[in-house]
């Protein structure tokens, strides 16, 4: 799955400040958000209506895409991959799980400890607060954008953090009633297999993909 769509993602992110742009827009809109919803409402726009603070978040790129695009560009080019998390975590709308997020799409290295990934892995929510990347000195920062992305790799790294989530995902959407205690399960019946997970996030940011409606995929 991360070998067919992650790359897809990764050619409109470098491809100029605008594609990064639209790639950083959906890790922007997608905390705490269903991830059918986040994908929905990447194609339709209708976030700009319903989600002020991430709409602000996301002008504030916009206003800077340039910057970012070529500081990030430079930094991942050189292997500086600690200095580049930080960077885009600082951003607003941004911390170090959804910046990770932004790395993991547009230049294949981090990944997303999002609230499903924490669940699964029975880790606390203090390994990714949301401000870890936006107090403290530069040095300290650093420190925890390395730990940060230590923890990805001890998981198993980029391409297995993203298709056991899209697997997650699915398995989720199969099962009746509540996830999780006092939590409807949103994604129920949209999904039509994890490779139609993964397939999503390329259509979250405007782009054709293939994906496999095979139901029989998921080691569940």
């Amino acid at each position: 799955m991360y070998v067919t769509h992650q790359p897809i993602i990764a050619d409109l992110a470098q491809s100029g400040p605008a594609g990064l742009a639209t790639v950083a827009r959906f890790a922007i809109i997608s905390p705490r958000v269903a991830f059918w919803r986040a994908v929905a409402d990447c194609q339709s726009g209708n976030w700009r209506g319903h989600f002020t603070l991430k709409a602000e978040a996301f002008k504030d790129w916009q206003a800077h895409q340039v910057r970012h695009w070529h500081n990030l560009g430079n930094l991942v080019s050189k292997g500086r991959h600690v200095e580049a998390l930080v960077y885009v975590a600082k951003r607003p709308g941004l911390a170090l799980a959804k910046g990770g997020f932004v790395m993991q799409m547009a230049y294949g290295f981090a990944g997303c400890l999002d609230s499903i990934n924490l669940d699964r892995f029975n880790l606390p929510a203090s390994t990714c607060r949301s401000d870890a990347a936006k107090r403290g000195t530069e040095h300290i920062r650093l420190c925890r954008a390395a730990r940060y992305l230590d923890r990805c790799a001890m998981l198993g790294g980029t391409e297995q953090l993203w298709d056991t989530w899209c697997e997650e995902v699915y398995f989720r959407s199969t099962q009746p009633g509540h996830v999780r205690p006092g939590h409807n399960n949103h994604n129920r019946n949209r999904w039509k297999s994890a490779d139609h997970v993964s397939a999503a996030h390329c259509h979250a940011v405007g782009l054709d993909a293939p994906w496999r409606d095979v139901l029989d995929d998921i080691p569940f």
